[in-house]
């Protein structure tokens, strides 16, 4: 077809996609590298060395283990969404087996991604209600999937006291504030591996950098990681116009869930600004911001 990349059917270009996973990552190393730290001393990991492996235990949030219920199941995101699903013939979120609180958040963020799909309204052709990049769809992944981080949520749902709640509400945000980083280093070592070294990139992310050998063994970012990292991006201003709107508890509110259907029932592709990208990095800064207000 004569194209650049891969990614120039997704109307970002991607050296602005390089320049936003790049900025994402630089503003919020100093931060990560604090919480990090701070984890393995309140979860008496061996500092000397700190393993790769330690991020990842501490991405799953353990340590968040108050109010949620003893299994997983399809009635506990009913009876927390289930004012966003009437009427909708939605696709059940594929339900995990926890391993802690972050599996709860991941289960949140599918349920989000669902409610866009199906919310689709039904006079739309198949062309518009589906899109295949899905940047909608991921941007209401993020949306839910964060809900976790917040301390409305951890009391309104989870019935924690106040002390826990704005202590697990911090810890998911750090899960968060780690799976960003996540998806923004994904995304620069398969499209722009030489925008940073990968043992310079996996030192970023873990604490310790791997080995450069394991570069190849490195899980490719998925067809529509560009669509990802712009919702990642920009979830935040969705998130902020609901609390803007409706208040913390948006999520249990009845007039939110009507605007929530509303957007959802629109079509699937958002066109992009009319210089495609030209902004993206400008959302790195309230991203940042928002983590380290979480996190703090």
């Amino acid at each position: 077809m004569g194209l650049a990349d891969e990614d120039a059917l997704f109307g970002v270009p991607r050296h602005a996609l390089v320049s936003a996973a790049v900025a994402l990552l630089d503003r919020t190393d100093d931060l990560a590298r604090e919480t990090l730290r701070d984890a393995r001393k309140r979860g008496s990991f061996d500092d000397d060395p700190p393993l790769a492996a330690d991020a990842i235990a501490i991405a799953v949030a353990r340590d968040a283990p108050e109010g949620w219920p003893a299994r997983l199941t399809w009635q506990w995101l009913d009876a927390t969404f289930g004012l966003f699903t009437k009427g909708l013939r939605l696709e059940a979120p594929r339900i995990l087996a926890p391993i802690g609180a972050s599996t709860f958040a991941r289960v949140c963020a599918s349920f989000g991604a669902s409610l866009r799909v199906a919310g689709a309204s039904p006079s739309l052709p198949f062309a518009l209600a589906r899109d295949p990049q899905f940047t909608a769809m991921h941007r209401f992944a993020c949306v839910f999937g964060a809900l976790p981080m917040s301390p409305v949520f951890q009391r309104r749902i989870l019935g924690n006291g106040a002390r826990v709640a704005g202590a697990q509400a911090r810890v998911l945000a750090r899960t968060a504030l780690l799976h960003a980083r996540l998806e923004a280093a994904r995304f620069l070592s398969s499209r722009a591996p030489s925008a940073i070294p990968f043992d310079d990139l996996t030192h970023r992310l873990f604490g310790v950098p791997l080995p450069r050998a394991l570069a190849g063994a490195w899980p490719r970012a998925d067809d529509d990681a560009p669509a990802r990292l712009v919702a990642l991006l920009t979830a935040p201003t969705l998130a902020r116009d609901l609390v803007d709107r409706f208040d913390d508890d948006w999520f249990a509110n009845p007039r939110a869930v009507l605007h929530v259907r509303a957007i959802a029932s629109g079509p699937a592709h958002e066109d992009p600004s009319p210089e495609p990208g030209a902004d993206l990095a400008k959302t790195v800064t309230p991203l940042a911001r928002a983590f380290e207000e979480a996190c703090g």
